[in-house]
C-alpha cells in the first residue's frame, strides 16, 4: 500500500512540476521573443519485492527544454524596434558581463545610446555601445545591422549565434548567458535584421490552455489513487486492530 502512495506522489510531483512550467508559458504569452518550455519525463522502473520480475513504474522529472521555433513578426513602425529573422541574438550589456537576447524593443536612454527595456546598452561588433547623435532626425538600421542617423553609419549591431542556443542558460527580461563552454560565432547568412518589427512569442495560448486541462485532470487522478491507497490503508489496520480484540 505504502508503494502505491510513493508512485502517486513521484506523479504529483512531476504533474506540479509541468503545471508550473505551463502557467509560465501563459504568464508570457504576450513577452518579445519568448520561447515557450516544456518538461522531459523518464520512467523510473524499480523491482517489487515479491521477486517475481515485476516492476513498479515511478516518474522523474529530469529538465526542461526550450521550443526554439521563431514566434510571429509584429509590426510596430517604431524605428527602434527591431527583429531577427532567422536565428542569432543582439548583444548586450550587464553588470555581469555581456548577455544576449531576441528582444529587439529598444529605445535610447538620457546619453543618447540604444538599450534595452531594462537599461542594458546594445552593443556593437566591437563591443561598445551605440549612440545616437542628439540632433539626428531619422535612424535606419539595415537587414545586415548596419545603424545610421541620417544615413550616416554608426556602427553595426553585434549578432551572433552559438553552435547550442538550446543550452544558453535563460535569465529574467528576455536573457540569456553563453558560460564558457560556448563561444559567439557570426551569425547565418540567411539571418536578416528588420527594423520596425518586433518578434512575438512562439507560445500558443490554445495549446497551452488544453495541455494545462489535461495536467489537472492528471492531477485529479493521482489524488483520487493517493486516496484510495489511504482508505485500504485505514481499512487494514481496523481490521487488524478488530482482529486482535
Amino acid at each position: 500500500m505504502e508503494t502505491a502512495s510513493f508512485i502517486a506522489v513521484s506523479h504529483r510531483s512531476a504533474l506540479n512540476r509541468q503545471m508550473n512550467v505551463v502557467s509560465n508559458n501563459l504568464a508570457n504569452m504576450n513577452t518579445t521573443a519568448y520561447r515557450g518550455e516544456r518538461t522531459i519525463f523518464q520512467e523510473y522502473l524499480q523491482e517489487t519485492q515479491d521477486g517475481q520480475g515485476g516492476h513498479l513504474s515511478f516518474v522523474q522529472d529530469t529538465t526542461t527544454f526550450r521550443r526554439d521555433q521563431q514566434g510571429e513578426m509584429q509590426h510596430t513602425g517604431n524605428p527602434l524596434d527591431v527583429a531577427l529573422n532567422g536565428e542569432g541574438f543582439f548583444t548586450v550589456q550587464t553588470e555581469e558581463g555581456p548577455r544576449y537576447t531576441r528582444a529587439g524593443d529598444f529605445h535610447l536612454n538620457p546619453d543618447g545610446e540604444i538599450v534595452t527595456n531594462n537599461a542594458q546598452p546594445v552593443l556593437d561588433t566591437n563591443g561598445n555601445p551605440i549612440a545616437i547623435p542628439e540632433d539626428a532626425e531619422s535612424i535606419d538600421i539595415t537587414a545586415e545591422g548596419s545603424v545610421r542617423a541620417d544615413g550616416e553609419e554608426l556602427a553595426q549591431l553585434d549578432v551572433v549565434s552559438f553552435e547550442e542556443p538550446e543550452a544558453l542558460t535563460r535569465h529574467a527580461a528576455g536573457l540569456y548567458e553563453a558560460g564558457e563552454e560556448q563561444q559567439p560565432q557570426p551569425i547565418d547568412e540567411n539571418t536578416t535584421v528588420e527594423q520596425g518589427v518586433l518578434e512575438g512569442s512562439n507560445v500558443k495560448g490554445i495549446k497551452e490552455m488544453t495541455h494545462m486541462m489535461d495536467i489537472m485532470k492528471s492531477q485529479q487522478n493521482a489524488a483520487q489513487l493517493a486516496q484510495q491507497d489511504h482508505e485500504m490503508a485505514l481499512r487494514a489496520i481496523r481490521t487488524l486492530v478488530q482482529g486482535q480484540g
